[in-house]
């Protein structure tokens, strides 16, 4: 596993650069999915990762979402984004909304992580996908690089991570 370190704050390269870079880099793959697990989501954080997130699934790569909705963190115009995307790639895309429901527990991950055959990459950290989260605000996120076969504990834990938040029924 190699580890490193998004830093972001003015002048500093932003997730967003992280993340699209990463798009971009497994978007070239012969199979490859993005994972996003994250509280809140917006549509202008959305836009910065368009392009590449559209080149990503052109390839024919899958991408998968998981967004909160507690405290009114995500919006009706990330929503309507997101299913838009799903339309127009039907068989790449999903998108599940997630709420504990009573504002008292808050979903509140931030993990987004792509992988293919022989590479995952997951990002875990402070960064919502909001523009704020993505580029303008001070976040931290650890990146770790990991090897299929080597960190198998670890990517057997973050699958099963990305398991309990797609069966689980909370709300």
């Amino acid at each position: 596993m190699r580890a490193s370190i998004i830093n972001q704050y003015p002048a500093a390269r932003s997730t967003a650069k992280g993340l699209a870079a990463l798009l971009n880099e497994f978007a070239t793959y012969k199979r490859a999915q993005f994972r996003s697990l994250v509280a809140f989501v917006s549509e202008a954080g959305l836009r910065i990762l368009e392009s590449s997130l559209r080149a990503f699934l052109s390839a024919g790569h899958s991408a998968f979402w998981i967004v909160g909705v507690d405290l009114r963190g995500t919006g009706r115009p990330a929503l309507e984004f997101l299913l838009k995307l799903k339309r127009q790639y039907p068989k790449q895309v999903d998108v599940r909304v997630f709420s504990a429901a009573d504002n008292l527990h808050i979903f509140h991950p931030k993990v987004y992580w792509l992988d293919s055959k022989d590479r995952k990459v997951i990002a875990i950290g402070s960064a919502n996908a909001t523009k704020g989260g993505l580029d303008l605000n001070f976040e931290a996120s650890i990146v770790l690089d990991l090897a299929p076969l080597a960190d198998e504990d670890i990517i057997e834990e973050l699958d099963f991570l990305w398991m309990t938040y797609t069966s689980l029924h909370y709300s």
